[in-house]
């Protein structure tokens, strides 16, 4: 992928929005299928494909999946990249608070003749000018270390380190190391419908994720490492929940939005899978094991985000305004009482009409019930129709953060 670090410029303030370009190519000698596009980490940010001849992309999404991949409905992605061929996505960027914002945008493509999956990453810098986001002062770093039964060994799983799990910034292997070693343990798990899991489990870290907040978690490396998402439950028992297993240079992520009402103890386990066979030498026996280092970021994030199926609808309104519009996601700001104050919405820089009504499901789930104002459709440059896209122009729907009511967060949409 190129380039290899994007960074957003400084200028980029609340609610307004940024977008830039990646590429990535083909440089394989079989045509290869993409199967994920996604962003992992930095609150505000998206993904989506971008058509180079007109110029023109997709709503912002955190994950691109199948669903979004799979044109003909036929169960398989139908986005293939011939040898030489390249991939553009666009990567948006709507601050939602005055911190530095840190992400990996990570692209999975699978070679359509050997069925070898392959990820890569580009790393994303924004709203540069900004402090470090600080931790939270309520959040309390899980026990010291824990001893894990994994099924095949033991391992000790350490807390990850508060100030970055707030911040974002990366570690670059465990404390006391310089990179990752083999331990000899494996993650051996059977889940509910008899699948069994076997990785190695040479590195541990321990996450608690509470009602409302996102854990992200991507890790980097010039070697084989592959890397899975547990949940450890009261009684002991081990529950995964995700995996990221690319082969060759690694570019793993993993995420889980608690929706639930209480916390979840997460734990990411890093397991590296390139260990040369022992070489015979005079008086010793040795093996290829030198340390690998990575770099890991896990962060936990809370306010608000929208749904990535279907975060706006209708998509288009009329420019007289008037239109009933529902922003479905997480994180919008509920008022404690019918007196308020109320999340606010505006659609490209025009408050909305009507007081925001905001309910929130049983899934953890919230909408948003707007009434576009006049002036909130921006234009399309390419039409003289008198509807757009409401989603169009130089800002999205901007509302109050639920984590911090005095301060402003937006949602960036377009298409």
């Amino acid at each position: 992928m190129s380039p290899s670090t994007l960074q957003f410029s400084s200028g980029i303030r609340l609610g307004d929005f940024g977008r830039q370009v990646i590429v990535t190519e083909n440089l394989g000698d079989h045509p290869v299928r993409i199967d994920l596009v996604q962003v992992a980490g930095g609150q505000g940010m998206g993904v989506s494909l971008f058509n180079l001849d007109a110029g023109s992309a997709g709503t912002p999404r955190r994950r691109i999946e199948l669903a979004q991949l799979d044109s003909d409905d036929d169960g398989a992605g139908d986005v293939i990249l011939a040898p030489g061929e390249e991939l553009f996505v666009a990567v948006s960027f709507a601050p939602v608070n005055s911190f530095l914002t840190t992400a990996a945008v990570q692209v999975v493509a699978t070679d359509i003749v050997t069925g070898v999956s392959q990820g890569s990453r580009t790393k994303v810098i924004a709203n540069s000018d900004g402090a470090l986001r600080p931790r939270d002062p309520g959040y309390v770093e899980p026990d010291s270390t824990v001893a894990i039964d994994l099924g095949a060994g033991s391992i000790v799983a350490a807390p990850f380190p508060a100030t970055e799990l707030f911040s974002g910034a990366e570690i670059t292997a465990p404390a006391g190391t310089t990179g990752l070693t083999h331990s000899g343990s494996s993650l051996v798990v059977t889940d509910s419908a008899g699948e069994t899991l076997s990785m190695p489990a040479d590195a541990a870290f321990v996450v608690d994720v509470a009602s409302g907040q996102r854990f992200t978690g991507a890790l980097a490396s010039a070697g084989d490492i592959d890397m899975a998402l547990l949940e450890l439950s009261q009684t002991g028992a081990i529950n995964v929940l995700s995996t990221s297993r690319q082969q060759g240079e690694s570019a793993e992520a993993v995420e889980l939005f608690n929706g639930g009402e209480t916390t979840r103890r997460l734990m990411v386990v890093l397991g590296r899978i390139d260990l040369s066979a022992p070489v015979a030498v005079v008086g010793a026996l040795v093996a290829d094991d030198e340390p690998l280092p990575f770099r890991l970021s896990c962060q936990l994030t809370k306010g608000p985000e929208l749904d990535d199926t279907a975060p706006i609808a209708p998509a288009r309104g009329p420019l007289e305004g008037g239109t009933t519009v529902t922003l479905r996601g997480r994180g919008f700001y509920m008022p404690a009482t019918s007196a308020g104050p109320h999340a606010r919405v505006s659609f490209n820089g025009v408050a909305s009409i009507s007081t925001p009504r905001v309910t929130k499901g049983e899934d953890g789930n919230q909408t948003i019930v707007v009434v576009l104002p006049p002036g909130g459709a921006a234009t399309a440059a390419t039409t003289s129709s008198s509807t757009a896209s409401s989603s169009q122009g130089r800002r999205g729907a901007v509302w109050w953060s639920a984590e911090r009511p005095t301060e402003r967060g937006s949602i960036f949409l377009y298409r």
